[in-house]
């Protein structure tokens, strides 16, 4: 029997930092935000969920995102600083992959900038 995996979705209500506050979760811009509460939920909760934080944090900026978002980004670091130490160690020579639209955002600069673009990115 095959199970349905449903996406975890998270709204953040999100609050400008404080000066007392030394770390930040988002920068948007000029505006230096802070988590203050985070609704986990499934797509199907998504609207019920949202309004929930939208009347407990009125003031606050609401954002949507889901988990695999954030799980991609980890392991996508991992990946990356592991193939930059064995290209370094000459193990490999050059890591050559179908990238993903997430990875190539990884690599936006390889494709951008014209000073260091050498037709191999």
């Amino acid at each position: 029997m095959a199970s349905t995996q449903k996406t975890t979705y998270f709204i953040i209500a999100l609050r400008p930092i404080k000066d007392s506050e030394s770390e930040a979760d988002f920068i948007f811009g000029d505006e230096t935000l802070v988590i203050d509460a985070v609704e986990k939920c499934s797509l199907e909760n998504l609207t019920k969920s949202e309004s929930k934080i939208r009347e407990a944090f009125p003031k606050h900026q609401i954002m949507v995102t889901y988990l695999p978002l954030f799980e991609s980004f980890g392991l996508l670091s991992k990946m990356i600083d592991l193939e930059k130490e064995l290209v370094e160690s000459g193990e490999i020579a050059h890591v050559d992959n179908d990238q993903s639209r997430l990875r190539k955002a990884f690599d936006w600069e390889c494709k951008h900038n014209t000073a260091i673009h050498s037709g191999n990115c």
